[in-house]
């Protein structure tokens, strides 16, 4: 929101996103005496992996967005070659179609590592969600507060996960976003100006104060 010079986000949805862990399996044996040959190294067989899935994750949609934000690697050893990899894989879009074609592709390049014959690979499927679109009338309304308002907005899908999704089941809800410096979020840098909060609570208000009026 930062870089485009906008004040308020009006969120539509939160994307859906599935989450796997992935363990290779290969076999010890020591960094200097075995040739490269007759390696069986689980931390290569995930390079290859991972260098696979990206570019056909990219050719699905600019919108999908990946992570392998978790890597465990036995015996973790300088001198011993890996012989188990745990890693962790998520994938995030709002097109449920999208999701399965992700899946699709970790299925068929994991089964590529195990038909080389030299690593075994484990996919654990650890969750999964759908993405959840808000009230459309809540949407509208903080959109018409904004306009009221005056200030600079535009309609997104949030790619974090927040409390709302689950509220949504229950009663229709809707969020609203301000900007954060460098777009930075879930970190130590994230910080958002006094006045941006500020704008984000007038949108809150003037949208409270519409319901009611509509009432």
């Amino acid at each position: 929101m930062e870089s485009e010079n906008l004040t308020i986000g009006v969120v539509e949805a939160v994307m859906g996103m599935v989450c796997y862990e992935i363990e290779i399996s290969g076999e010890s044996n020591h960094a200097g005496t075995t040739p490269m040959g007759m390696r069986k190294d689980a931390l290569f067989a995930m390079n290859d992996f991972l260098q696979s899935i990206r570019p056909e994750f990219s050719k699905l949609d600019k919108e999908l967005v990946f992570t392998v934000g978790r890597v465990d690697v036995k015996p973790n050893i300088h001198t011993v070659i890996p012989n188990n990899v745990v890693f962790s894989l998520e994938a995030r879009h709002k097109d449920e179609g999208v999701i399965n074609e992700v899946e699709n592709i970790i299925a068929e390049q994991a089964k590529k590592v195990i038909d080389q014959g030299d690593c075994d690979v484990k996919l654990t499927k650890m969750w999964a969600r759908d993405t959840v679109w808000f009230d459309n009338e809540l949407v509208r309304l903080v959109e018409q507060s904004t306009q009221t308002l005056g200030y600079s907005y535009k309609k997104m899908i949030s790619g974090a996960g927040h409390d709302a999704q689950f509220m949504n089941r229950i009663i229709p809800s809707v969020m609203i976003f301000a900007p954060s410096k460098n777009g930075k979020s879930h970190c130590e840098e994230e910080e958002t100006t006094w006045l941006e909060c500020e704008q984000g609570a007038n949108v809150l208000l003037e949208t409270v104060l519409t319901m009611i009026k509509e009432k």
